[in-house]
C-alpha cells in the first residue's frame, strides 16, 4: 500500500514538472494557455516571463536549437528560436512582446529541410 502511494506521488510529481504543451504548430510545441490568431501565429496568455521561461525549459538545452535575440525597436523584446535539426518540420519561432501582448510566430520548414 505504501509503495503504491509513493509511486503515485512520483508519477504526479513528474507530470507536474514537465511543461504543458498540448498545442503544436508545424510540429513545434507551444505553451498553454495560448490563442491562435492566424495559421502559425499565436498570442501566449501567461505573460512574457512565464512564456519565455517555458520556451527556455522546453528548447533551451536541445541540440540543434539556437536562441538569438531579436534586433528590433526598444518597444519590442524578443527571441528568434532557430531549429537546425535535420528532418525538421519547423525552421524557427519568433517569440516577442509588444506592450502587454506576447506573440508567437512559428515558421514552417522549407521543403528542402
Amino acid at each position: 500500500m505504501r509503495v503504491a502511494a509513493v509511486t503515485l506521488g512520483l508519477v504526479v510529481l513528474v507530470g507536474w514538472a514537465r511543461p504543458a504543451a498540448a498545442e503544436k504548430a508545424y510540429g513545434a510545441s507551444l505553451p498553454e494557455p495560448i490563442r491562435q490568431v492566424e495559421k502559425g501565429r499565436f498570442h501566449a496568455l501567461q505573460g512574457w516571463q512565464r512564456t519565455e521561461k517555458w520556451f527556455r525549459r522546453v528548447y533551451g538545452r536541445s541540440e540543434g536549437i539556437v536562441f538569438r535575440p531579436l534586433e528590433a525597436t526598444p518597444e519590442v523584446e524578443g527571441w528568434f528560436i532557430q531549429n537546425l535539426r535535420p528532418g525538421r518540420t519547423w525552421d524557427g519561432i519568433h517569440l516577442y512582446r509588444t506592450e502587454d501582448t506576447v506573440h508567437v510566430f512559428v515558421l514552417p520548414a522549407d521543403d528542402g529541410a
